[in-house]
């Protein structure tokens, strides 16, 4: 008796130069399913591909898993149930948006058209192979779209319920504008330019504990890049900076000043000039980026309801066992 297969969710858009080679078979076999009124061969299976972790991709006739072959006939048989609805629906990928989505990969990798056709080649496939790939991809992928992705709703109260449920996601971390006095320092230095460089740095402090601002000390004793800035070094969050900086920086009060820290490079002084504090950012700012968050969230279940329900109306009879000449194997 024919046995009736379980669906497995069906990558939607693989890998484009390394699709499956399914059009390029041509010559009559064996039947090993029916899908509603069109079949599935042999050789359509056997040239499936899916991608095997970081191994690249593997095809129906290069294993023995039959784990692996149940998926493979799994994902045919879904794709064609996917093709078939498209075509209900008079869903239609024009020649130009093929083009362009060829275009794209030629210049995603810096392929010119000989290249890509000399790619393609190597793989036993043809332009218009590739063509035809890429174009049930894209019929594909606006078919589910339209069937599942536009159909998943977020309002307003679930978007708000998520902000105020995730409030980590949604602040701005502290930032802290910081000026810096640097000295240059080598412990390989003669020694009287290292007695000369310590002179400066107790210049520099002196000056500072006398209440002299910090940005005019920095313009007169740092030999850091932005000296003639005060010694602006920018805004910064936690982690951004050095770590031996990165610790003094976020120990200090607002317009307090650090010890003396050791660089592998020299001698810094560190000035807290101003504190930003964490703050949430406006739902307004980021309700959007909730909106796609949630929808993404469920749209995995959204599509396995939409592909059972694809095989619950569809009639699809496995006879891989009369193309192999024996039953089923079992995963």
């Amino acid at each position: 008796m024919a046995a009736m297969i379980r669906r497995l969710p069906l990558a939607l858009v693989a890998t484009l130069l390394l699709a499956s080679r399914t059009a390029h078979a041509t010559h009559v076999d064996g039947i090993v399913a029916v899908v509603n009124d069109e079949v599935i061969t042999q050789s359509q299976l056997e040239e499936m591909k899916m991608p095997l972790g970081d191994k690249g991709f593997i095809t129906y006739g290069e294993t023995d898993d039959p784990a692996v072959k149940k998926r493979l006939l799994e994902r045919l048989i879904d794709k064609k149930l996917q093709l078939q609805r498209a075509h209900e629906l008079g869903i239609v990928v024009p020649e130009t948006d093929v083009d362009g989505a060829i275009d794209d990969v030629r210049q995603r990798n810096q392929m010119s058209e000989a290249e890509l056709t000399s790619s393609l080649k190597e793989q036993g496939l043809t332009m218009a192979d590739y063509r035809q790939q890429i174009r049930e991809q894209m019929t594909i992928a606006r078919l589910v779209h339209r069937e599942v992705r536009s159909r998943i709703v977020v309002n307003d109260e679930e978007a708000m319920a998520y902000y105020k449920g995730h409030p980590d996601l949604f602040s701005a971390p502290e930032r802290r504008t910081l000026c810096r006095i640097f000295f240059r320092y080598d412990p390989l230095w003669e020694e009287a330019r290292k007695h000369k460089t310590r002179d400066r740095i107790a210049a520099a402090i002196d000056q500072i504990k006398r209440g002299v601002p910090f940005e005019e000390v920095a313009k007169a004793f740092s030999e850091g890049p932005t000296a003639g800035q005060g010694g602006l070094l920018g805004s910064f969050k936690k982690g951004e900076m050095q770590p031996e900086l990165d610790r003094f920086a976020f120990g200090l009060q607002e317009r307090e000043v650090s010890e003396l820290i050791r660089t592998k490079d020299g001698y810094s002084l560190l000035y807290v000039k101003e504190i930003a504090s964490s703050a949430a950012r406006p739902f307004v700012d980021v309700q959007d980026d909730i909106v796609l968050q949630l929808q993404s969230n469920r749209m995995s279940e959204q599509y396995d309801q939409w592909m059972k329900d694809l095989h619950d109306q569809a009639y699809v009879e496995v006879k891989l066992h009369q193309a192999t000449g024996g039953p089923p194997r079992s995963p």
